[in-house]
């Protein structure tokens, strides 16, 4: 390193050679950060695995302690076998008030008429100003 600096602030000496060391100290000290990043990424992914573990491992009691403990399921149509007793005819209870109501549509077919002239008129008026504009075309 002194070399290398002697070399590079005085300029005495092969520059090229002066390189080789700090390639190699360059490709050594990315190998030794590999290494050590690689025993600190280990060792977090154990950290984590041991989490996820103690993890599985409370969810799944709290689970079996769930289930262990959950109230009986109770049937409410246990023990019936028929219950056609239960149904009664109400039909006579049942009235339409709407029943005897008419339904206008005089004032419905009033307004299609109406709908009808309009377009009928606006065809017109484009049949109109189509022949205007032929004849001044011509």
């Amino acid at each position: 390193m002194v070399e290398f600096l002697e070399i590079f602030l005085f300029g005495e000496g092969d520059a090229q050679m002066a390189f080789e060391p700090i390639s190699a100290g360059v490709a050594i000290g990315g190998a030794v950060l590999n290494v050590v990043g690689g025993i600190f990424g280990a060792g977090k992914a154990r950290k984590a695995e041991r989490a996820a573990k103690r993890e599985k491992a409370r969810l799944t009691r709290k689970l079996n302690y769930l289930e262990n403990n959950r109230q009986a399921i109770i049937n409410p149509a246990d023990g019936v076998t028929n219950l056609s007793g239960l149904a009664q005819d109400l039909s006579s209870q049942l009235s339409n008030p709407m029943a005897n109501l008419s339904v206008a549509t005089k004032a419905a077919e009033m307004q299609i008429e109406q709908a009808d002239i309009s377009l009928a008129n606006t065809l017109d008026t484009i049949r109109a100003t189509a022949l205007e504009l032929e004849g001044q075309l011509l």
